[in-house]
């Protein structure tokens, strides 16, 4: 026995346990106990394909720790894993280790204080007591992040890798190379999320976006950021898309958007192009970037606003050559 001594914990192993779930749907569970005077001290359980959702339900009808049964009841637990493998030393209700693994396909989980909520999720997972891994690949996906968001976040599609550490410190999260798509924007992600006893956390995001359609944006900004933001983005801009957007934020969330810059950062840099239709004169477009400039730099949490024809270490940069009339013009090659 991996776990102890045989003869002081023998080995039960039942051939198979019968899971009912709803309707037609069951499923063969393999299981096998390591007792040690009548008590619970390690297993392993595996199966092929579970339906998770009837879990909630039959959980008070099965022989599991309450704290299982209280999380299955308030994360409310929905979709299919399959080829699952779960082992554990100690007892079922607080195990000094285990180990997981399997895929899952239109996976869902209910927002908690704790943890963000999301509907239909696929990919695979692995996971122990100290880290994890998540893969994820999926379309029509809904995301819930109460403490960030207040509305949900749909995604027409999703993927990239979701990894996890807990040490003494507490629980960090790191995702990389997060691909996704929704009905007003599309980019990529990567960065880090530390949990803090209190607040939101801490936070080190760069995104960028290929496009995004400014009427939307508003959707898009966190709670944490004052209202009135929120507000004028969303009465003030009735059309237009931003491309090249490129967002970079680290900090603690409880101190976002960072009005002291020693605080943390928020960075948000984008092109913009005006209709031609009613911006060909290059008078009136002056007007309108000096007009929303002043309207953004007056904006409640914003440190400055600036606008330029083309961003700065970017690649894009043009230079010119100034000579002196009457002065002998510099050798390129010195």
């Amino acid at each position: 026995s991996p776990w102890t001594d045989a003869e002081e914990a023998p080995l039960l192993e039942p051939p198979g346990f019968m899971l009912l779930n709803y309707g037609r749907h069951s499923a063969l569970v393999n299981v096998a106990l390591h007792l040690a005077y009548g008590a619970i001290v390690g297993g392993r359980a595996s199966f092929d394909r579970l339906e998770v959702a009837p879990l909630s339900v039959l959980a008070e009808h099965l022989p599991l720790p309450e704290p299982w049964r209280r999380d299955l009841a308030t994360f409310a637990l929905r979709g299919s894993v399959s080829d699952g493998k779960l082992s554990w030393q100690g007892p079922p209700d607080a195990p000094t280790k285990f180990s997981g693994s399997g895929a899952f396909a239109r996976f869902g989980i209910a927002a908690s204080e704790a943890m963000p909520g999301a509907e239909g999720v696929s990919g695979s997972f692995t996971f122990d007591e100290k880290r994890g891994d998540l893969k994820l690949e999926g379309r029509d996906i809904r995301v819930t992040l109460p403490r960030v968001f207040a509305e949900k976040v749909n995604l027409d599609s999703a993927s990239g890798r979701v990894g996890w550490t807990r040490a003494s410190e507490g629980l960090r999260m790191t995702f990389d190379d997060i691909r996704f798509a929704t009905p007003h924007t599309s980019g990529s992600a990567s960065g880090s999320w530390r949990a803090r006893a209190q607040g939101p956390g801490i936070l080190d995001l760069k995104a960028q976006l290929a496009r995004a359609e400014a009427t939307h944006l508003y959707n898009y900004l966190p709670l944490t950021l004052d209202p009135l933001v929120r507000d004028w983005l969303r009465t003030a801009i009735k059309q237009g898309t931003a491309t090249d957007v490129k967002i970079a934020v680290a900090g603690d969330l409880a101190d976002f958007p960072f009005a002291d810059s020693r605080k943390g950062q928020f960075l948000v840099t984008f092109k913009v192009a005006l209709p031609e239709s009613r911006y060909a004169d290059p008078v009136k477009r002056r007007d309108f970037v000096e007009r929303a400039l002043a309207r953004l730099a007056e904006l409640p949490g914003v440190d400055s606003a600036a606008a330029a024809n083309i961003l700065p270490a970017t690649g894009e940069n043009t230079g010119r050559v100034v000579t002196v009339e009457g002065e002998e013009e510099p050798n390129p090659a010195t």
